[in-house]
């Protein structure tokens, strides 16, 4: 069975991560990418999840990510890059808590994926909070 190569580093002329991510994620081995468009706290049949709370809704977040690699044959280990959006700095507190838990129990060695994290003043819905799209690279 062929399998990815995946290797994380954070160059020492970088300054220390402050949470859970990796400045550097090298992959190789790669024959599929699976690319998770903006997954935001709305359940399938259309209503918000965690309506106000950024970190339930940063929880089905992270759950519908993990739907979406399975349904494409890859785990949280196949996860390279990140990037979040979240609605004021009010709810980057709630994301980072829920996040480090989550990655805590996915990445029990550390090796992060790399994210980006920003600030936005409203996503496409109001009450929406947390947006996060995800790449995965598989064998």
């Amino acid at each position: 069975m062929k399998k990815i190569e995946r290797s994380v580093w954070n160059p020492p002329e970088m300054v220390v991560p402050h949470g859970a991510f990796s400045h550097v994620v090298e992959v190789s081995g790669v024959h599929r990418w699976l690319f998770l468009t903006d997954k935001a706290s709305v359940a399938a049949g259309g209503s918000l999840v965690g309506e106000g709370d950024a970190a339930a809704q940063s929880q089905w977040v992270l759950e519908l990510i993990g739907i979406g690699l399975k349904s494409g044959g890859a785990t949280w280990a196949n996860v390279v890059q990140m990037s979040t959006h979240l609605v004021g700095r009010g709810s980057v507190a709630p994301f980072l808590e829920t996040r480090d838990r989550f990655f805590g129990e996915v990445y029990p060695d550390g090796d992060y994926p790399a994210n980006t994290l920003v600030v936005v003043d409203g996503l496409v819905r109001e009450g929406m909070l947390v947006a996060v799209t995800a790449v995965a690279a598989l064998p």
